[in-house]
């Protein structure tokens, strides 16, 4: 796949959860390898493949792919992945925008559902 998106999140209270917050995004794109997203407070830090990338910067895989990443507001940060046209942005610790073109539709699946414009086949488990 050109590219795999993994969010993970944590909550205030292990035995109630009430409210929850993204703690870190794990990005396996094509030709790039892993770009991970983690926060130190509210700033978050950007690492392909283990490696820190600066605020803004562009930095190109093995087969030529280009990852871009801004640095729009202070909390805010935009990962713009070109061989695929998605782009991922970040809103501190608490969201998580995917956006991807229309060629996209009826090609992805997971939690957010397949982009098939049907409302009633998304926030799907794995088990249906």
């Amino acid at each position: 796949s050109l590219f795999d998106i993994h969010i993970e999140n944590d909550s205030p209270s292990s035995t109630v959860i009430h409210t929850a917050w993204t703690t870190g995004v794990a990005i396996r794109a094509s030709g790039l390898g892993l770009i991970k997203v983690t926060h130190s407070g509210t700033e978050p830090i950007v690492y392909l493949n283990d490696k820190r990338l600066g605020r803004p910067s562009t930095n190109y895989g093995r087969d030529g792919s280009q990852i871009t990443v801004s640095d729009a507001i202070e909390d805010q940060v935009e990962i713009f992945l070109n061989n695929s046209d998605v782009k991922v942005t970040l809103f501190g610790n608490y969201e998580a925008l995917v956006s991807v073109p229309p060629w996209f539709r009826n090609r992805l699946c997971g939690l957010c559902g397949n982009y098939n414009g049907r409302a009633d086949d998304d926030l799907m488990l794995p088990t249906g």
